[in-house]
């Protein structure tokens, strides 16, 4: 070991050792309704139901624990298209309402006739 030139450095080197973590999926593939069970658990802990309970779970964390279910290779590219699915009906909703919105002010502004019945042209039967 003399023969070997040592490195001549300014600065002395320090082995770092790497960061390991071993993850292991189930043994055996979950039957329908162990899959159900699973998913019917992931959405109570993220505090979903009736009546709505306490948030437990992140939604990345959720779905990373019901991603082998649905065949989810890539959990965080999955919860983008999830985020961004969610805002456009979310824009979608909001010009639904909108559109109600300047509906009934029409309606109200024209003047309406107060029923609350939408007018169709059918007479209505008569009563008893």
């Amino acid at each position: 070991m003399d023969n070997v030139p040592a490195l001549e450095t300014d600065e002395t080197q320090e082995w770092v050792s790497p960061s390991i973590r071993c993850t292991f999926g189930p043994y055996f593939k979950l039957d329908a309704e162990e899959q159900l069970k699973t998913v019917t658990m992931v959405q109570t802990a993220l505090g979903a139901g009736k009546p709505p309970g306490v948030k437990l779970l992140t939604k990345r964390a959720a779905l990373a624990h019901i991603a082998p279910i649905f065949g989810i290779e890539n959990v965080d590219a999955a919860l983008d298209s999830l985020t961004e699915e969610t805002q456009g009906e979310s824009d979608q909703q909001h010009e639904r309402d909108m559109q109600l919105q300047h509906s009934l002010a029409k309606t109200l502004r024209d003047g309406d006739s107060g029923s609350g019945a939408p007018e169709t042209g059918a007479k209505e039967p008569p009563s008893d």
